[in-house]
């Protein structure tokens, strides 16, 4: 089975898919590339990693969509990485994450 958590500014969603069947796949690919065209972010991850996403893949365990943040350019910063990312417990949309977890990835690993 697989999942999609889509964080916005009032919590989380949560969409299921069955590899298995053509109707849930079809349907998470389809909110996948919506949430795509409005600026969303994906990371798969797992209990180790996680890594970032373009494509929809009905082989996905756990996604989790994020609200893209504003980014700097790598000239403006001297090539330095900025907080603000959208793993950045403070990224913008996001909201608060619970009590105790650092970043979103940390709050919903499974």
């Amino acid at each position: 089975m697989g999942q999609m958590r889509v964080l916005d500014g009032t919590g989380d969603s949560q969409i299921e898919w069955d590899p298995t069947d053509k109707a849930s796949t079809e349907k998470a690919k389809e909110e996948f590339d919506r949430l795509k065209g409005e600026g969303y972010e994906f990371f798969e991850v797992s209990e180790t990693k996680g890594k970032q996403v373009k494509r929809f893949s009905k082989k996905a365990g756990k996604l989790i969509a994020a609200p893209r943040a504003a980014r700097t350019s790598k000239e403006k910063t001297g090539g330095k990485a900025l907080a603000g990312g959208p793993l950045d417990s403070r990224a913008p949309g996001l909201g608060r994450l619970p009590q105790g977890f650092a970043s979103v990835a940390e709050a919903y690993r499974p």
